[in-house]
């Protein structure tokens, strides 16, 4: 076709105005005026009808030929005659849906056709030279129609392009006509009688009714046996048939068109739609009913690449993108109906039967695709069956076909289910007689296990003796330890004093005995039975706490007078060994924390006692205390007290602190410090007497008031013993419980 582009070589074939033939309408019901038509290209889709009007543009129109090139715009020149004495009514067929613009320019050229010198022996009408200010100047009437025009607007409210045209009587007209598409270029280019155009639309109704309701039945059929047996390839099928269904019914009528009838580009966007979804339908069901995961998963994975390609296309559609989406729909087409056969052939190769069915429906719709292709570009006759109907009988071949595809796999479905009930049958005989035999076994079996639960009993019940006596054994053991220890702690710690006792009433015994050195005497008498009887309380102490007897009162108290009155009970025994003995103040007065007061008395006595023991002369011993919350830790103030085991710090405690500048307990000995009758490696430091079993009742009377005692030392450097109680009141404590 000629176009803008091409150079002035081509202006020998050029048609000079004035000598084309114009054509009688009068003809029969349907007049093609392809044979008197000519066409200009624009490519660029830029020409308007002011461009049209020069000369240079006007001569460059070529006789009407195809193939044509369906991505650029075309204006079509021809002259069309009336010689009646009437005014006649036509129907002017510009091209089917795929048309998105069809404008109609008319002009009169001539209203006195009667004139016998109008017409030349040629059978040609004479026109006038060409004149610029004569075509500019002339009155052109314009219609509007095609895809992209609002219904609103259009000549004609029907589907494809057409325009109702009254010529007058003894006329001439001249017609231009700009046709462009972004799918196709479906061309007509014909006139209609009245009843030419009955018929015309009679038999394009009666058509599309055939195939929406052959569509429909199928559709209906398999939509019943999808919800009956909800197989997946049912239920795209009948997405597949309703897409095309309800496409069809969009394409062949205005439904959507009368709903909207202002909004433009409408009815190119719904032929793109239902062309998208219909690719997208028939993927999904090409997915699922040749099961391409099982007998192809690469084409699977490039079928899924495909579909998200067209989801896409749904997306840009009502979009200003949706000129793009016929260019995406050519590039994908090809390659996804070649991969959808290739599918086919697999599935077939694997034993798959129902896919020849569906390589027949596909094959049946490639083709009235191709021929469609082959009319559009000139390779066959045009006619408006093969341009436009083709495309739908395709369609409604291939739905019907797929039918028949999905009852040869629900037969191929029932088949197999028979062959395995078959299977299943005779596995069920075999299964009972297997059954039979299992059954005899398993009444010997029985028999076993009843001889072997006997014997396993009988096990049990050894071995639970032997448990108990190993435990008991142990216990015993543990005992006799202790009882070993005790008397040779009791027998050692009571020999010296009972020794020195008996030396002392020896001497009370003299008669010359000086009344000074008498009362010296009796003070070391009084010292030696305290220390008997300090001895003989911790071990009662001991008693009553692991026999659980010893009763605590648990109240909410302070800890400042505990601490004070032990701090000025042991502060003549520190002065003894010139040790300063410092108590800091630092919890809140208001500071509340629950415990046994006699219990704690004990517990820091002891303490502090343990720090005088193990202090050298002229040290520091310090007694301190600090209120803990863990929601609003004070770091700075753990520190201050080189506090290394955080974890052992209730979440809201009083925490008591006996510092020393002792030699430091040893890793070793800090790993048995809290036992019973430990001897550790430090020795006291004035020859004080120690029992080892006063951490141990320390222990024991902190948890038995819900807290925590831990020692930290670095050996050399003294040691630093922590006690933790909680400020409030625990679920597990009473306010008169019993020591555990």
């Amino acid at each position: 076709m000629p176009s803008l582009a091409e150079n002035d070589s081509r202006s020998s074939h050029t048609h000079i105005v004035g000598l084309e033939q114009a054509l009688d309408i009068r003809g029969g019901l349907v007049v093609s005026v392809l044979s008197h038509a000519y066409i200009l290209e624009d490519p660029h889709h830029s020409l308007s009808l002011s461009d049209i009007a020069t000369k240079e543009l006007y001569q460059r129109f070529l006789p009407f030929s195809r193939p044509i090139n369906p991505r650029s715009a075309y204006w079509v020149r021809f002259r069309i005659t009336n010689l009646d004495s009437v005014t006649l009514r036509r129907y002017f067929y510009v091209g089917a849906g795929l048309v998105d613009t069809g404008i109609v320019y008319r002009r009169i050229l001539s209203n006195n056709l009667s004139m016998p010198d109008s017409i030349n022996h040629t059978g040609q009408w004479n026109s006038t030279q060409w004149n610029s200010a004569q075509w500019n100047s002339a009155q052109w009437d314009s219609s509007f129609g095609g895809a992209s025009i609002a219904f609103a607007k259009r000549n004609m409210k029907l589907k494809g392009v057409w325009h109702q045209m009254d010529i007058l009587p003894q006329t001439e007209e001249e017609i231009l006509v700009r046709i462009s598409a972004l799918n196709g270029l479906a061309l007509g280019l014909e006139f209609y009688t009245e009843e030419g155009f009955r018929n015309f639309r009679d038999s394009v109704l009666t058509f599309y009714a055939f195939i929406l309701g052959m569509t429909f039945f199928a559709m209906m059929y398999n939509f019943i046996i999808a919800l009956t047996t909800g197989d997946k390839p049912y239920k795209y099928y009948t997405f597949n048939a309703g897409v095309w269904f309800l496409g069809g019914l969009f394409t062949f009528f205005p439904v959507i068109e009368e709903l909207f009838p202002y909004v433009e580009f409408l009815s190119t966007k719904l032929q793109l739609l239902v062309l998208v979804l219909g690719g997208f339908s028939t993927s999904l069901f090409a997915l699922h009913f040749l099961e391409i995961r099982r007998f192809a998963p690469v084409l699977f994975k490039i079928l899924c690449a495909n579909i998200a390609v067209q989801v896409f296309s749904l997306i840009i559609i009502w979009t200003p993108l949706h000129i793009y989406v016929s260019t995406i729909l050519n590039l994908t087409f090809a390659p996804g109906s070649i991969l959808l056969v290739v599918a086919a052939v697999r599935a077939l190769q694997q034993g798959y039967t129902p896919a020849r069915w569906y390589l027949l429906g596909w094959v049946l719709y490639l083709a009235s695709i191709i021929m469609t292709i082959l009319s559009f570009v000139g390779v066959i006759p045009y006619s408006e069956f093969l341009t436009v109907r083709m495309v739908w009988l395709g369609v409604g071949l291939e739905t019907l076909v797929f039918s028949f595809a999905l009852a040869e796999r629900m037969n191929t479905v029932r088949k197999n289910l028979v062959l395995e009930h078959e299977q299943r049958v005779l596995l069920e005989k075999e299964r009972e007689r297997e059954q039979a035999r299992s059954e005899e076994i398993a009444r010997f079996n029985q028999e076993l296990q009843q001889q072997n639960e006997i014997v396993s009993r009988q096990s049990v019940s050894l071995q639970q003796a032997n448990t108990l006596l190993v435990e008991q054994n142990t216990r015993l053991e543990e005992l006799n330890r202790e009882k070993n220890e005790i008397v040779a702690m009791v027998s050692h710690d009571l020999k010296n004093p009972l020794a020195a006792l008996r030396g002392i009433i020896e001497l009370l015994q003299s008669a010359n005995l000086n009344p000074s050195l008498g009362k010296s005497a009796l003070l070391q008498m009084q010292t030696t039975v305290d220390k008997m009887l300090a001895m003989v309380k911790n071990l009662l102490d001991v008693n009553r706490l692991e026999a659980g007897v010893a009763p605590y009162h648990l109240v909410a108290m302070q800890v400042a007078p505990v601490l004070r009155a032990s701090v000025e009970q042991f502060r003549k025994i520190a002065e003894s060994k010139g040790t300063l003995l410092e108590w800091e103040e630092s919890e809140s007065p208001q500071t509340r924390f629950i415990a046994d007061e006699q219990a704690l008395l004990q517990v820091v006595d002891n303490l502090i006692s343990n720090a005088l023991k193990y202090s050298p002369y002229r040290s520091i011993v310090q007694i301190s205390s600090f209120e803990y919350h863990a929601a609003k830790a004070d770091i700075s103030l753990l520190h201050q007290y080189n506090l290394q085991h955080f974890e052992m710090l209730l979440p809201d405690c009083i925490v008591i602190v006996v510092r020393d500048q002792g030699p430091g307990i040893s890793q070793l000995d800090q790993t048995k410090l809290f036992g019973k009758f430990v001897r550790l490696s430090a020795q006291p430091t004035g020859g004080e007497h120690s029992s080892g079993l006063g951490l141990s009742i320390v222990q024991k009377l902190v948890e038995g008031m819900h807290g925590r005692v831990w020692c930290e030392s670095d050996f050399g450097y003294g040691s630093r013993f922590f006690v933790a109680l909680p400020i409030t009141q625990p679920e597990a404590a009473h306010s008169n419980g019993t020591r555990k």
